[in-house]
Order: structure tokens, then C-alpha cells, then sequence
């Protein structure tokens, strides 16, 4: 299973508008997630972030909704669930990585390997540093499929074979 590379693009988007929002507050989006709102005849998707500590500032839900281009409804709630675009240590996981270091080293609580666990020694090859992990009230979570002997990758590629005529 990937993600369409448009969706792809559109977490970029996403990413860089948040960050130019928050130029000079001193301020950054730890945690970034994703979540499709089913409450309406049509599905949508919607975002939800979360803010590193800092002084009260008043316009930046003023701030975000000039960035992203629509209403913002800021909460003090963490956001509990979704699929995770940025994570507090994701920025600087290596394309290889045991499953023990990735743990240790990012809020990933756990990695999860379809068809047999993903031991703490076993490698995720994410090929090129993409990782979507999926948030749950329990904790974060990193699915992989096998690729190889002691070697996982991340369920979400980066760039999805498109096939079916692209649907």
C-alpha cells in the first residue's frame, strides 16, 4: 500500500506553509498528523498539529489559516490519532536503521512487521527516509512489510507503483 505521490507532495506543502507560519515565533510543529473526516457525505482530509512550547501568541491561528488558505480551529487537545507526517526525531533517522535504535531514537513506540514481529536487530530500509507512521492513543506505530532476511520496509512509500490506469 503507498500513498499517490500527490499526496505525497501535498505533505510537503503542508510542512513548509506550517514552518513559514511559525518564522520567528521561536517556535516549531512537533508533531504533524493527518486524518480523514468521514462526518460529511464526502470524505475529507484534514490536518492537526502540534506546537513546541512558548510564549502565548495570540495570532497564530491567524498565522495558519493565512499559510494553509482556509479556517483553522486551534485546540489545546493533542492530536491522538492519524497518520504522522512529522514526529519528534524523524528528522534525523537514517534511510537504515534497526528497529531498536528507531524506537530509541523517535517517538515511534513500536514497529510492526506483517507476517512475523520486527525484531530490535532487524533493519527498516525506508530506501529514501520516507516514514508515515500511524499515531494511536497507545502509542505510535511504524507498519513494515518484509524485505529480506532481517530487513523491513515501511508499509507508505514515497513513490507508489500507480497502476490500474492510475486510479
Amino acid at each position: 500500500m503507498g500513498v499517490p505521490a500527490a499526496a505525497q507532495a501535498v505533505d510537503v506543502h503542508l510542512l513548509a506553509a506550517l514552518d513559514d507560519a511559525l518564522s520567528g515565533t521561536g517556535r516549531t510543529v512537533d508533531w504533524v498528523l493527518t486524518h480523514v473526516d468521514r462526518s460529511g457525505p464526502d470524505p475529507r482530509v484534514t490536518a492537526s498539529w502540534q506546537v513546541s512550547p512558548g510564549p502565548d501568541d495570540r495570532t497564530l491561528p491567524h498565522r495558519w489559516a493565512l499559510a494553509l488558505g482556509g479556517a483553522v480551529l486551534p485546540t489545546d487537545a493533542v492530536p491522538q490519532e492519524g497518520r504522522v507526517v512529522r514526529f519528534p526525531g524523524g528528522d534525523d533517522v537514517p534511510v537504515r536503521v534497526t528497529v531498536a535504535d528507531l524506537v530509541a531514537g523517535t517517538a515511534i513506540d513500536r514497529v510492526v512487521g506483517i507476517g512475523s514481529p520486527a525484531l530490535p536487530g532487524d533493519v527498516v530500509d525506508s530506501v529514501d527516509g520516507h516514514l508515515r507512521p500511524v499515531r494511536h492513543p497507545d502509542g505510535v506505530e511504524l507498519l513494515v512489510d518484509p524485505a529480506g532476511p532481517g530487513t523491513w520496509r515501511p508499509v507508505e512509500i514515497s513513490t507508489p507503483h500507480e497502476c490500474c490506469g492510475g486510479h
